[in-house]
């Protein structure tokens, strides 16, 4: 993952109060002393980014979904991590969450990469399985494992217009017993050849656009967040967009507005959350 501005943005507690699976709320620490909200943000780094830059993301975030969220058990290459996340962003799928729960910081490395799409990415990373998997329940997700079994649906037949978690399993072992035992469907993708398995970053591209494709063709839409759900996860875009943010985001958010930007009033005070 490329270097970010050092910034935390609040995030909601786990549970589905309100309905959403949109990860954050309206709250950005730039530093201990600095907390802003989304439009502030917005606001103040709308002058450094191109006209076409800002048309492409909020394009971007209005095709946005949180409600698809693929789910990689212990990986073991992590070229086939970056893969993954690259074939999400593509996709409109906001988050990828990791299970570590073997293999800690240790990757095979790879010359491949993501693109740099994991930067536009929610990615979480969880020490267990069943930590994991209980949180993508609590969040409402429908949770289904790929794997080989008599029970196996194929991708055409899953609901994707529930919100669904989709877990693949390590390049070698395919996923555990336990994921088996906690989802709530299994799924297998049809094969033609000699080969009894996809590569896990095909199996992903293949599952994710099948799921975009469903959801346009049952729901009429895939993109799914709240005006102001895009609203945060603008900002959010605007912060990652570019390396000089590093330099100048934190610098600019703590400072009041210059006078030809005094229309848009003082920030918020230093010790409000």
């Amino acid at each position: 993952c490329r270097s970010l501005p050092s910034y935390q943005i609040a995030r909601k507690p786990d549970g589905v109060s309100d309905g959403s699976r949109f990860p954050w709320k309206d709250g950005f620490e730039i530093d201990s002393k600095t907390h802003v909200d989304a439009q502030t943000i917005l606001e103040t780094l709308s002058p450094l980014i191109s006209e076409e830059r800002k048309e492409r993301i909020d394009l971007v975030c209005r095709q946005r979904t949180f409600d698809v969220l693929p789910i990689i058990e212990d990986p073991y290459d992590w070229g086939n991590v970056a893969a993954v996340c690259r074939s999400a962003d593509a996709m409109g799928v906001g988050a990828v969450h990791i299970i570590r729960e073997n293999n800690t910081d240790k990757y095979k490395q790879s010359t491949r990469t993501s693109g740099g799409a994991d930067k536009w990415l929610d990615i979480q990373l969880f020490d267990t399985t069943r930590e994991c998997l209980s949180r993508a329940k609590e969040n409402g997700f429908q949770v289904v494992a790929t794997c080989l079994g008599k029970d196996a649906v194929r991708p055409a037949e899953i609901d994707w217009s529930k919100p669904t978690a989709i877990v693949f399993g390590n390049e070698m072992k395919g996923v555990s017993d336990e994921v088996v035992e906690m989802a709530d469907g299994i799924c297998e993708i049809d094969i033609d050849g000699f080969v009894d398995s996809y590569n896990i970053s095909v199996a992903a591209a293949l599952m994710l656009w099948e799921a975009r494709r469903v959801r346009l063709a049952k729901l009429g839409y895939h993109g799914n967040l709240t005006e102001k759900e895009i609203e945060i996860l603008r900002a959010v875009f605007y912060l990652r967009n570019k390396g000089v943010f590093q330099q100048y985001a934190s610098i600019l958010l703590r400072q009041k507005p210059p006078e030809w930007q005094v229309h848009r009033g003082e920030w918020p005070d230093s010790d409000e959350e």
